[in-house]
């Protein structure tokens, strides 16, 4: 849902290449790819289209005839996670003219894979300590230190005669 509408608008404002990216597993939160080998996506089929991606994608070793209508008669093999055994997405294989653009890519199941843009974290530790001090600052409050000295001997020595 979200995650179409916010890919969708991000590609076509900068482009894949531009949206350093990561794909993780939804089900196991594995990486399974990332925007460098990000081709496009096909919003009719919920698929974003990868030239590459990470070791943790499995093909599967048996060739399906599809039966869906918008693909209906490719070759495809099944796409799985390594690390839960999902299935994720396909690669066709063997496509009409039409659909000639998936052939041999990674095509993902947008509802299996969650994306993470690299540089999006906010959070941050603030440091409740000052600044190291240095030389020079050191000195600057060591003379602070040594004129406050010598107003509060100045102001005993008033105080004790008053008081006498």
């Amino acid at each position: 849902g979200e995650f179409v509408v916010v890919m969708a608008e991000e590609l076509s404002s900068a482009g894949p290449e531009h949206i350093p990216m990561v794909f993780l597993c939804s089900g196991c939160g594995i990486v399974l790819a990332d925007s460098c080998g990000l081709v496009g996506n096909e919003l009719q089929d919920d698929v974003l289209l990868f030239s590459v991606v990470s070791s943790n994608v499995s093909v599967g070793t048996e060739q399906k005839l599809s039966k869906t209508s918008s693909d209906f008669g490719c070759l495809f093999e099944e796409l799985t996670c390594s690390g839960c055994n999902e299935t994720i997405g396909r690669i066709y294989r063997c496509t009409p003219k039409v659909l000639d653009f998936k052939r041999d890519l990674f095509c993902l199941d947008i509802d299996s894979i969650e994306s993470y843009t690299l540089g999006s974290a906010s959070q941050q530790i603030i440091s409740e300590k000052e600044d190291p001090i240095s030389l020079e600052s050191r000195a600057a409050l060591q003379e602070e230190i040594e004129k406050t000295k010598t107003v509060l001997s100045v102001l005993e020595t008033n105080l004790l005669a008053i008081e006498a």
